[in-house]
């Protein structure tokens, strides 16, 4: 390592948790997985401060219950990366997975990235920059 560099850390796993939406919430639209009746988004949340957060929102709607899994990449430098641990989604549940809360941010967040494992099968989904609140 060089001298006055920092090891690189790794990327927090945390639990999938209930999603209630504002209007702080920036998401892209909902798009199906491989899995019929299984929905992802993924989406930026911000406040006044400047502050920003990536989460992966998956949705289902099937008749079963899935397993999934999920990764965020939003601000890595800055520690917004996180992995989603697996889990049962129910059927008819919605639940969503947290990154780190990083910033501030003056004008502009970059984009975050989100992949959504159910059952196995990958589905990425990519929400684009987000102006700050003035």
């Amino acid at each position: 390592m060089a001298l006055g560099a920092t090891p690189a850390s790794a990327s927090p796993t945390v639990n999938w948790k209930p999603v209630k939406t504002n209007s702080n919430w920036h998401c892209t639209t909902q798009q199906g997985t491989d899995i019929p009746g299984v929905n992802v988004k993924m989406c930026i949340v911000t406040n006044a401060a400047g502050y920003a957060q990536g989460v992966l929102v998956a949705q289902n709607a099937s008749s079963q219950h899935v397993g999934i899994k999920g990764r965020i990449r939003f601000e890595s430098q800055y520690g917004g990366d996180v992995w989603c641990e697996w889990s049962q989604l129910s059927k008819g549940a919605t639940a969503g997975c947290y990154a780190p809360t990083v910033g501030p941010f003056y004008q502009t967040t970059s984009t975050a990235t989100g992949d959504l494992t159910v059952d196995g099968y990958t589905t990425r989904v990519i929400m684009g920059q987000v102006e700050l609140p003035r």
